[in-house]
């Protein structure tokens, strides 16, 4: 059995409200192990709360024992309480809780000072535009699973052979000044140490590119083997996503199925799927983005078509003249009705013409910033042929009224109003 993490015995707790006593807590005993995920569920009012603030050493209780990590939370006094909170614990409040006073970076920087950090450490950590995704990777495949990275041969040999070896983006690396050989400290924000400490250190081995129409993420990479023996116990052997890349004419949808066949009983169960796939799952986690870029879209449509129609129909009114002066020299009504529904076309298809090659412009930096969170944006010829042909049926849905009111358009009443 592992070791308990936290462990409540015969725990009492009691409010008294308008001289009613109510017994929340009444001889609780609990213990949560170590690397567990338990979660405290009931109606208002059953203890949820008081039992958190007891094991987070917030209150005290009327009688029983709470101890989380060996020690004997109520033994403490006030002050030892405070280290052991600012030491192990870390609160996501009911509400924000911010302090109205600071901003937002500083609330965050707040619990720092309890910390040994200077102004300058405490500001880098806290302030989010100093924080950068970090991911433990095999060292012997990471870069031949995605071959699309660019590292030199020598940099990646360095990085094979030392055990605190990372390598980072060229842009990280020129952003805070890192050179290869550097030891680069880094404070933990998930990962403690196996000591107790969140103090990790790492050697830069060198540098790496991510291409622009990489889906990949510019990620601070250090050595799986060196991180899986330095992390706290509850963490070792723990891999959050594995990646295999497939041989050409390979099947995904088997790959898939037969992996996950093999981990279906056991403690542990697999969900496999397509990058592109697992790109849109991430990206409904923020809503149903099909649905959201639909709205959107049609919203845009919509207020293309109002304006553009308004457009046209402005254009027409001022030439209603210049038309009439064109009929009287002789131009035919149908003649006269191709120019106007023409001028709508033109129009329209000169507003799609730009809108093609600017989505063809940003196909390459909209893939290097989306691709993670939402897929991969694809521009192709055929989209291109497509937004051409809705434009052109646009052009000819706002351009038919005005050519067929310029068609029956009377000469001498149009030369009658503009005189």
């Amino acid at each position: 059995m592992s070791e308990a993490l936290v462990e409540c015995r015969n725990l009492k707790y009691a409010y008294t409200r308008g001289g009613q006593t109510l017994v929340v807590l009444d001889q609780l005993d609990l213990t949560i192990e170590k690397g567990g995920f338990t979660a405290l569920m009931g109606p208002s009012g059953s203890g949820k709360t008081t039992l958190l603030n007891l094991i987070a050493g917030l209150d005290r209780p009327q009688s029983g024992e709470v101890r989380v990590l060996g020690v004997p939370l109520g033994t403490l006094s006030s002050t030892a309480l405070a280290e052991w909170r600012a030491a192990h614990v870390g609160f996501i409040f009911q509400f924000y809780n911010l302090l109205p006073g600071l901003s937002a970076v500083a609330n965050v920087e707040l619990p720092l000072l309890l910390t040994s950090l200077s102004r300058s450490q405490r500001r880098r950590h806290a302030d989010p535009a100093h924080a950068f995704a970090k991911a433990p990777v095999d060292h012997t495949r990471y870069f031949r699973i995605f071959p699309e990275l660019v590292i030199a041969d020598d940099v990646l040999a360095r990085f094979q052979a030392s055990r605190r070896a990372v390598v980072v983006p060229d842009a990280m690396a020129e952003e805070h000044g890192w050179r290869a050989g550097d030891l680069v400290p880094i404070v933990g924000d998930i990962w403690p140490k196996s000591d107790g400490s969140w103090d990790w250190e790492f050697e830069v081995a060198g540098t790496y590119d991510v291409p622009p129409e990489s889906a990949l993420q510019p990620w601070f990479l250090l050595r799986y083997d060196y991180f899986n023996e330095s992390v706290a116990d509850w963490a070792k052997n723990e891999v959050g996503w594995v990646v295999a890349r497939l041989d050409e004419g390979v099947d995904p949808k088997v790959v898939v199925d037969a992996i996950d066949r093999r981990f279906e009983n056991s403690s542990d169960p697999t969900r496999s799927l397509s990058e592109d796939e697992w790109s849109r799952q991430f990206a409904n986690r923020l809503g149903d983005i099909g649905l959201i870029a639909t709205l959107i879209l049609a919203a845009v449509f919509f207020t293309m078509l109002l304006l553009t129609a308004n457009v046209a129909a402005l254009a027409f009114r001022e030439r209603v003249p210049e038309l009439a002066v064109m009929k009287a020299l002789g131009f035919k009504e149908g003649s006269v009705a191709v120019v106007v529904l023409a001028e709508a076309l033109a129009l329209c298809l000169l507003g799609a013409v730009s809108g093609v090659a600017i989505g063809l412009a940003l196909e390459s930096p909209l893939n290097a910033q989306l691709a993670p969170v939402v897929g991969r944006f694809q521009m192709s010829w055929i989209d291109a042929g497509l937004a051409l042909g809705i434009a052109g049926g646009l052009g000819l849905v706002i351009g038919l009224p005005p050519a067929v009111a310029a068609r029956r358009l009377s000469i001498v009443r149009a030369l009658r109003e503009n005189s």
